[in-house]
């Protein structure tokens, strides 16, 4: 008898055991998913930053001086560039769409399109983005012509496993293209 409760108590002992490290183990992987996507969603966002800071800082002109509302319910922000060596003119749009809602949270997109043509853009997790031109003095404007800087802030989020929004980042600038000035 007391050779069956021996046996009955050390398994329950090592059931116990088997499920904390099968509980700590599950842990650790949802841990690590979550740390593998929100650095990636940091790499691609930086990526998509360098890319709006680089044509940002070579505008020429500015076409629209806010975010443009589009029939399909995008908006746009349209500007003129150049674009690296190249002195040719370059017509930059910047569109943001809706991609999700997640209880009541606005996922966006911002397409990057060179001369009518999709070449980039952000990933589909911007919870907010703003851009507008701005006078010398930070002040709102009505024409394209007395722009003098552009201001731009955007937040990406990072989802968890359970698609709850809790690691985010948010980058904001103004930039004073020499060619506006």
């Amino acid at each position: 008898m007391h050779l069956l409760l021996d046996k009955m108590s050390a398994t329950v002992i090592v059931m116990t055991l088997f499920l904390m490290i099968f509980t700590v183990n599950a842990r650790n992987g949802k841990t690590m998913a979550e740390t593998t996507a929100f650095y990636d969603m940091t790499t691609q966002t930086e990526a998509f930053a360098k890319i709006l800071r680089r044509d940002l800082q070579s505008i020429a002109n500015i076409l629209t001086i806010a975010e443009d509302p589009q029939p399909d319910g995008s908006t746009e922000f349209r500007f003129e560039s150049r674009i690296g060596l190249d002195t040719t003119l370059h017509s930059i749009i910047y569109r943001k769409k809706l991609s999700a809602l997640h209880e009541g949270v606005p996922f966006y997109h911002v397409e990057r399109l060179v001369d009518g043509i999709v070449e980039g853009g952000s990933l589909d997790n911007l919870t907010d983005w703003e851009i507008f031109a701005l006078n010398e003095d930070a002040g709102t404007i009505t024409d394209p012509d007395d722009a003098a800087q552009v201001y731009v802030r955007f937040e990406a989020a990072s989802p968890t496993i359970e698609m709850d929004v809790v690691q985010g980042i948010v980058w904001e600038s103004r930039f004073f293209p020499p060619l506006l000035n």
